[in-house]
């Protein structure tokens, strides 16, 4: 049997569409559709990218920003900066 936290990483990789880098900006595209439940998986999920874009070992690639972009392009949680808010 899986545990929560396994399943939670499940849930968050199928939320995730694909990955690019636009300047010093991680934009992630998601299938989140805007609703305020999505708002808040994009917080989640933008928090926990930060953690990996900021980890020692990634620190070299430069990268400054994130944001999470729904599926029909909007920003639904951005982060400006290591020390930035998510929003």
């Amino acid at each position: 049997m899986r545990s929560f936290q396994q399943k939670g990483r499940e849930h968050k990789r199928a939320l995730v569409q694909g990955f690019r880098v636009k300047s010093r900006t991680v934009v992630v595209s998601t299938n989140l559709t805007g609703g305020a439940a999505d708002i808040n998986e994009a917080r989640e999920l933008c928090h926990d990218l930060g953690a990996f874009i900021w980890a020692n070992e990634n620190r070299h690639f430069g990268l400054e920003n994130i944001n999470i972009v729904g599926a029909t392009g909007r920003v639904l949680s951005t982060r400006i900066g290591q020390a930035g808010k998510v929003q």
